[in-house]
C-alpha cells in the first residue's frame, strides 16, 4: 500500500465517508475547513450526499476552445485584453453534492476537496502560468454552480500541512478575488462572501473530527467505518511526520 498516493487516500476516503452519517462527521469536516457553519445541524443525511472522485469541470465560457469566441464578442472590455488562454477540463479530486434533508431538496450546495499529501499547490497551471491551481479549482466550480443555479459552493484544501498554502491565504482576500474575477461584477462586499467559500483543514484535524465523533455514532457498521479511517489516517499523518523528519535531516 502507498499512502503517499493521493490518488488512494482520495478512494478510500470516499468508500468510509459514505458508509458515515454525514450529519455526524462530513458536516464537521467542512464546517471546521471553512471556520463556520456553513451546513446546518440536521441538514445532511444518507441519501442526501453525492460523491464524485475524480470530477470533470469544465472552464468558465470565457476561457472555453469552444465557447470563448462568442463570450469575447459580447464583452469587447475583455476581448481587448485577450481573457486568458483556452483551458480544457480541470479534474477535482472529490466533489461533493449536499442535499438537504429539512428541505428535501437533493442538491442546493456543491463543495470541491483537493487533496494533497507531500505536494502543495501548483503555482500555475498547463494553460496559463499566471493561473494557480487554487484560481482555477474555485473558478470552474464557481462555474458549475453558476451552469446548475446552486448559490452555495465550497472549495477546501485537505493536506498534510502545518499552517494553510500560500495561494489558499491569498484566495481568503476579498481584493484578489476581485482582481481575478471581477469581469463578473460585484463589489467588495461580494467578494468578501466569496472569500468565507475558501477554506483548508488537514488530515491530523479530519483525524480528530473522527475520534470526536466516535461516541455519536450508533451504527455498529458506521462505527468500524470510523475506526478504519482513523486508522488510515493515523498512517498518513505518521508518513508526513517521517518525511518532514527526513527533510530535517
Amino acid at each position: 500500500m502507498r499512502l503517499d498516493a493521493e490518488d488512494l487516500i482520495n478512494s478510500l476516503l470516499v468508500t468510509h465517508l459514505r458508509l458515515i452519517d454525514p450529519d455526524i462527521v462530513l458536516r464537521d469536516i467542512i464546517n471546521t475547513a471553512l471556520g463556520y457553519d456553513a451546513i446546518g445541524k440536521d441538514e445532511l443525511g444518507h441519501g442526501y450526499v453525492k460523491y464524485h472522485p475524480w470530477a470533470l469541470l469544465d472552464p468558465p465560457r470565457e476561457r472555453s476552445p469552444q465557447g470563448r469566441q462568442s463570450y469575447l464578442g459580447a464583452f469587447p472590455a475583455l476581448r481587448a485584453s485577450t481573457a486568458g488562454p483556452k483551458e480544457g477540463v480541470s479534474e477535482a479530486d472529490l466533489l461533493l453534492e449536499l442535499g438537504n434533508l429539512k428541505t428535501k431538496v437533493r442538491c442546493d450546495t456543491l463543495v470541491v476537496f483537493e487533496l494533497k499529501l507531500r505536494s502543495s499547490l501548483s503555482k500555475s497551471t498547463a494553460h496559463d502560468s499566471q493561473r494557480d491551481q487554487a484560481t482555477r479549482g474555485f473558478d470552474v466550480l464557481w462555474n458549475r454552480a453558476s451552469r446548475l443555479g446552486i448559490t452555495k459552493f465550497y472549495f477546501i484544501l485537505l493536506d498534510n500541512q502545518r499552517a494553510p498554502d500560500p495561494l489558499i491565504v491569498r484566495m481568503k482576500s476579498p481584493a484578489f478575488l476581485r482582481q481575478q474575477f471581477g469581469a463578473r461584477g460585484g463589489d467588495h462586499e461580494f467578494y468578501g462572501s466569496m472569500a468565507k467559500r475558501i477554506g483548508w483543514i488537514p488530515y491530523d484535524t479530519v483525524r480528530s473530527i473522527i475520534i470526536q465523533c466516535l461516541p455519536r455514532i450508533k451504527s455498529h457498521a458506521e462505527y468500524q467505518a470510523a475506526e478504519d479511517l482513523t486508522f488510515l489516517l493515523n498512517e498518513v499523518v505518521q508518513s508526513s511526520v517521517v518525511q518532514q523528519s527526513f527533510d530535517l535531516v
